[in-house]
């Protein structure tokens, strides 16, 4: 048994039937150059081959009973490859529209919770307009509580290896894992985890204590402060989430942004800010919604510490995407000031301060901060999540098969119904907007405001010095 840390199960505590917490990864291969002509078993014998290398897609989450402490990983006895791949085809013509619309599907459904928390799904028939091919798309679907983004980068590293099948090492189809966990054994040692707990909770209370005072002085005489909590307006996809989800995806260019980031002297991350920031001006202004207040935007930031692989390793920053003032540069600059804040409070607060708290966390009370008091409220925590994972700057290739795009999609939270998720591969940032369907019935035209605010941030900085 290992022990859920608290972040890990908090993801699995805030899942409710309208708000799964899995994210997604998606990709195309081109197999113009791959070894051999597609085959899905020939996906099923290199999974099956590279799990070694992956023992989390082995892990089956066990609830410990009563839920008085966080559920355990446990190598599932049970666990069967072909149950968590699936195999589709994309109707015709196979473009980026019909495979947007599967990954929509794919993430309105819940992971099964008997089983290791994740799926892959191979999608054949994908087109893409203007280049050869043949192609064949992958979208895999993996709890949060399994995998942030950054380890998410890493577990799709270790897939893409340019190692042939049969190189990679012993084939895990022969362990034989210990049967579940009984109710003593859990209940056992739920108890020795809270005696852990309590013991070094003195050391915990004394360390927030001077964190808070770090972050007081930190602040005192500062004239501007991250936005607090439930500070934002209510805006159209402000609501309670349903099931149905949109999805697209809108790739900008890398060297547009870093020309952008050169010439103001910001983050590629205040720039994808800004960005984001003025597409909603855009987009609200369109649906006949007032522009006049800054919204709310959580951003996830790791706090991964270096060679530490697997689970979540991740703080938040709150920042305010000033959707109220006109002007892109002055938008950005706003921006810019704003984050600067909130990373100057996480870093006074420690990143794992949160991480640490969260070990106290339980899903009784999460359940009911979550789905009963937060709704109740009138104004959501957050407007939106804007996320941005540094991704590989080489092509990846899987024997012999390019990956051509590849994207990442995070989930949706309570009361925000709108999630941006951006990935960056070789020269393209691709970003990826997952939406409550109710909420944004009209994503594409959401999705094409990307463009057209990037592109004005781009005319603006003409007349721009070089910071």
């Amino acid at each position: 048994m290992i022990r859920m840390t608290g972040i890990d199960a908090s993801f699995l505590y805030m899942e409710a039937p309208n708000s799964p917490m899995h994210t997604l990864k998606l990709g195309i291969l081109d197999l113009a150059g791959a070894r051999g002509p597609f085959r899905f078993e020939r996906v099923l014998e290199t999974l099956r081959a590279h799990l070694k290398l992956l023992p989390r897609l082995r892990w089956r989450a066990v609830p410990v009973p009563l839920g008085l402490h966080h559920p355990v990983w446990v190598e599932d006895p049970n666990f069967d490859l072909a149950a968590h791949v699936r195999r589709t085809t994309l109707p015709a013509p196979g473009g980026p529209r019909e495979f947007d619309e599967l990954v929509a599907r794919i993430a309105e459904e819940p992971l099964d919770r008997g089983r290791p928390l994740w799926e892959l799904w191979i999608v054949e028939g994908v087109q893409l307009p203007g280049e050869g091919g043949p192609f064949v798309g992958f979208v895999a679907k993996v709890h949060h509580a399994v995998a942030d983004g950054v380890a998410g980068l890493e577990m799709l590293r270790r897939v893409m290896l340019a190692v042939p099948v049969g190189e990679v090492g012993e084939v895990v189809d022969g362990v034989q894992p210990e049967p579940l966990p009984g109710r003593v054994s859990l209940l056992g040692a739920a108890l020795g985890a809270h005696l852990r707990q309590l013991i070094g909770l003195p050391r915990l209370l004394g360390h927030t204590a001077g964190a808070l005072l770090r972050m007081r002085s930190q602040e005192r005489g500062s004239e501007l402060r991250p936005p607090a909590l439930f500070s934002g307006p209510r805006t159209v996809f402000n609501r309670p989430l349903s099931r149905r989800r949109r999805f697209a995806r809108v790739d900008l260019s890398l060297q547009t942004i870093r020309e952008v980031k050169a010439r103001l002297g910001c983050t590629v991350n205040d720039v994808l800010l800004a960005v984001v920031a003025g597409a909603l001006r855009r987009y609200l202004r369109g649906r006949g919604e007032p522009v006049d207040a800054p919204l709310v935007a959580a951003v996830p930031t790791t706090t991964r510490p270096p060679g530490r692989a697997g689970g979540n390793h991740v703080g938040s920053l709150y920042t305010s995407l000033r959707i109220d003032i006109t002007d892109p540069i002055a938008r950005l600059r706003a921006i810019q000031r704003s984050t600067d804040s909130a990373k100057q409070r996480h870093e006074a607060l420690g990143g794992d301060l949160l991480a640490r708290w969260l070990e106290f966390s339980r899903r009784g009370p999460y359940r009911l901060l979550w789905g009963r008091v937060v709704p109740q409220l009138g104004r959501p925590p957050v407007n939106l999540v804007v996320s941005d994972v540094p991704g590989p700057r080489e092509p990846l290739f899987l024997e012999g098969a390019r990956l051509a795009q590849v994207a990442s999609v995070g989930p949706l939270i309570a009361g925000a119904g709108v999630n941006f998720t951006a990935w960056s591969y070789v020269d393209v940032l691709c970003v990826s907007v997952l939406a409550c369907a109710d909420a944004v019935p009209d994503l594409p035209v959401l999705a094409d405001a990307l463009r057209a605010a990037l592109g004005e941030l781009q005319a603006a900085i003409m007349d721009e010095p070089r910071a």
